[in-house]
């Protein structure tokens, strides 16, 4: 699970900068649309830390490791290029950002087989790996 000041960070850039569809949390309620209108699923499936410095209780720098998951969802049926086009520009925005302590590395691109096909949605997800120091 992130910190959250990892999440906060990546809700508030994405709320700034991607107007195409919906973005989407966990456990916030959402239904997915019976219409089949897209929308981009945020999730934070892994993370590690690890003690960087000893110091006194408090003064101790940590290290967050690990990745957040998006998911584009597009129609089923109406073909990849869209999907692929804003899976593109959601991992070009997100790619070498720093918020504060937090460093976005380079995401990699999503894979395509019999697994995106979800309902009525063609998914393709990929991985954003980060870094996150902060003292505790």
């Amino acid at each position: 699970m992130a910190r959250f000041e990892v999440v906060l960070a990546v809700r508030t850039f994405l709320a700034a900068n991607w107007t195409e569809c919906p973005i989407v949390e966990e456990n916030t309620g959402f239904e997915t649309p019976k219409n089949g209108s897209p929308f981009v699923m945020v999730q934070y499936p892994y993370s590690t830390s690890e003690r960087l410095t000893f110091g006194t209780p408090g003064a101790n720098t940590h290290r967050e490791t690990g990745g957040f998951l998006i998911s584009v969802n597009v129609p089923r049926g109406e073909g990849v290029d869209r999907g692929r086009q804003w899976a593109d520009r959601l991992a070009d925005l997100l790619r070498g950002k720093t918020f504060g302590h937090l460093r976005i590395q380079t995401p990699n691109s999503p894979p395509t087989d019999d697994r995106n096909e979800t309902g009525n949605y063609f998914q393709l997800s990929f991985a954003v790996p980060y870094r996150f120091d902060y003292v505790g």
